[in-house]
């Protein structure tokens, strides 16, 4: 045992002899400990060249065996989508131990190794539309209606997507074009993230076009759901005395939405509040 009274070495020869007589458990927990939290979800800025055109094959649904035309539809491409880079874990150079639980930490964050890059989850990141960018996501839509008229063939099944983010100033001043807009990818969609108070680095980030690692997280409190038997919005949870204006102007402005579309009917549907933030800082304050 190390006596209670025993100075501290130097900062250069800190070292602690008795560690490798540790239990092995212990031991892990340490090395865990010594690793960064799970990633958090990210937000991945929209690109145009993520939509495509792409041809139904005869196991699609929807292929029209007589008319080649009617099997051209727009695709949502995951894989034209940048990677998020990752900072390499120092602890997969210190002995086999460590290395085993940082590998481990990559795995459970899905990041492949050894090229250090994390892939679009579909389950729990976003793609971020900003102001500028929200005429591009619906561009291929208006393309395809005036490219083909009444042949215009839309799966929303062949279009993957979740979780679309967008700042508080899209929410309170398109929310009838957001809700109609988003009927052409209703088939996955399950929540609409209002990013309140955007930071300012993040709009420095989508306007250099550098795709830096940003990452969100719901804030406690209000969210709108869908209610199919009602046909409304029902507020969930109350909002918070930091971002109540915000939150409650963005709240009127889908709950004055007049008129609905009908693919709300079918599926479960949110709008929730979050608030970004760069990767490595774990809480962001709103003014």
């Amino acid at each position: 045992m190390i006596p209670l009274h025993q100075p501290l070495a130097s900062s250069a020869t800190q070292t602690f002899p008795g560690f490798s007589s540790l239990p092995l458990e212990l031991r892990r927990q340490i090395w865990l400990q010594a690793l960064p939290p799970r990633l958090g979800a990210t937000l991945y800025i929209f690109r145009p060249r993520y939509w495509a055109f792409g041809t139904l094959t005869p196991s699609d649904e929807g292929f029209n065996p007589d008319n080649r035309k009617w099997n051209e539809c727009i695709e949502f491409q995951h894989d034209k989508m940048d990677d998020d880079p990752i900072t390499f874990p120092s602890l997969t150079a210190v002995n086999h131990e460590s290395r085993e639980m940082a590998l481990s930490w990559l795995q459970n964050n899905d990041i492949k190794y050894p090229s250090l890059r994390r892939t679009f989850d579909l389950s729990r990141d976003a793609i971020y539309i900003s102001p500028g960018e929200l005429d591009d996501f619906w561009n291929p839509f208006d393309r395809r209606r005036q490219d083909l008229g009444e042949y215009a063939l839309i799966l929303p099944q062949k279009i993957l997507v979740r979780h679309v983010a967008v700042p508080e100033i899209i929410a309170r001043y398109h929310a009838p074009t957001l809700v109609h807009g988003l009927y052409w990818i209703r088939q996955h969609l399950e929540t609409l993230l209002v990013v309140v108070d955007a930071p300012e680095g993040l709009v420095d980030v989508i306007d250099s076009g550098r795709d830096r690692p940003w990452e969100f997280e719901r804030l406690d409190g209000a969210s709108l759901v869908w209610d199919a038997q009602s046909e409304q919005y029902k507020v969930a949870g109350e909002v918070k005395s930091g971002y109540r204006v915000q939150c409650n102007q963005v709240l009127e402005a889908f709950l004055g939405v007049s008129q609905h579309p009908q693919w709300l009917e079918f599926r479960p549907f949110e709008i929730r509040f979050v608030q970004a933030m760069p990767r490595g800082v774990s809480e962001y304050t709103i003014l």
